[in-house]
């Protein structure tokens, strides 16, 4: 059994401040921390080279105002993922082991996140270098069918009024990817 299972949306948002004042007024907000997520390839095994073009794991160390951690998540794709985390006292003593062990650097994802809480909902507006402005919702209610829980995420989004491009169903770490050429667009 995971640690935890992750149900969410994500989006590219257009009007990211109309958002944040919508938010400001009906949610309780949480905090706003910079996260810098270096995703990672183990010797073993390339994510990238998935046999239908799709990366569906992912090694994460990050370094956040809120404390550094280790991650890996595998994705079940457009309805959520498992993932395990730890936090880490030693950023740079893991970067200094994952570099003696050949475990090499993919992407680094940096973004500055502000989080909302609204019913059952964590709503987060994230800055992303290279990426724009995006709107992620994640349910943390009791809802076991995965289904329900995302008709409550579609339902928040509505409520927000945010004006979206395309549902993000790969995540910030696959879009570094193909921006960066180390994989082609396949889902």
């Amino acid at each position: 059994m995971p640690d935890k299972k992750e149900i969410e949306i994500k989006y590219p948002v257009t009007n990211a401040d109309e958002i944040i004042n919508t938010l400001n007024k009906g949610a309780e907000f949480k905090y706003e921390a910079r996260q810098v997520d270096k995703y990672y390839n183990p010797p073993h095994r390339d994510f990238t080279k998935h046999p239908d073009g799709v990366v569906y794991e992912y090694l994460r160390l990050r370094s956040s105002d809120k404390g550094d951690s280790i991650n890996y998540k595998t994705w079940a794709p457009r309805t959520h993922a498992e993932e395990y985390e730890s936090n880490i006292s030693s950023l740079k003593d893991l970067e200094r082991i994952f570099d003696i062990l050949d475990i090499k650097l993919l992407v680094t994802v940096d973004k500055i996140r502000k989080v909302w809480k609204l019913g059952d909902v964590e709503v987060c507006i994230d800055s992303v270098k290279e990426l724009g402005d995006n709107i992620e919702l994640e349910y943390q209610g009791d809802e076991e069918d995965v289904e329900a829980a995302r008709a409550i995420l579609f339902s928040t989004l509505e409520k927000l009024g945010a004006k979206l491009g395309e549902i993000d169903t790969r995540g910030y770490a696959y879009n570094m990817l193909i921006k960066k050429g180390l994989v082609t667009l396949a889902i």
